[in-house]
């Protein structure tokens, strides 16, 4: 959904099937298969080298990776100031880049360790009153991905609209019409 945010995606399994033994793309199948329960599906697929390079190493250390990984990209944001949204630092950039790895780091999903409703509610409130992002395609995206976790998505939808935040894009209203379907609206 966001470019290259979820990584090289194996374009074939033949590959995996018959694998040459001088591969670096190998992939652990026993580790895909013990920790399938925990890899959320994605709309976008999911690079299986990824997730068996994420599952490869200790818990422990993978913990410790991805709290430093959190407080570079934190640091990153915070040194970002409101007005400089039209400098050469570009805050949504930085916020979709973010979003990515959380989306790659954690496939369980959205959950309270990984972060991820937090970023897109903040990244969604910090320019909503930003005229030069109301229809910028990857903040809209931000707002998608934020609408599609939370319970109450109509209403972030009808939000989105009400303050004129995406509404040259025609996948906006798609979104929105499907939510309003699956809620018999």
């Amino acid at each position: 959904m966001f470019g290259d945010w979820r990584g090289k995606h194996i374009t074939t399994l033949l590959r995996m099937a018959a694998p040459s033994s001088s591969d670096p793309a190998l992939v652990d199948g026993e580790i895909l298969e013990t920790h399938k329960e925990n890899i959320a599906p994605s709309r976008d697929g999911r690079s299986a080298i990824a997730i068996s390079q994420l599952y490869s190493v200790p818990r422990a250390q993978r913990n410790k990776e991805l709290a430093a990984m959190h407080a570079q990209y934190r640091d990153r944001i915070d040194t970002i100031k409101d007005d400089d949204f039209m400098n050469d630092d570009d805050p949504v950039d930085l916020y979709c880049q973010y979003v990515g790895w959380i989306m790659n780091s954690y496939p369980s999903g959205s959950s309270s360790e990984s972060g991820l409703i937090t970023v897109l509610e903040e990244a969604t409130r910090r320019f909503s009153d930003e005229p030069v992002y109301k229809n910028d395609k990857r903040y809209v995206r931000l707002w998608i991905e934020y609408a599609n976790i939370v319970e109450q998505s109509e209403r972030v939808y009808a939000f989105m609209l009400a303050n004129d935040i995406g509404s040259l894009w025609p996948h906006v209203y798609e979104e929105y019409a499907l939510i309003l379907e699956r809620n018999k609206k």
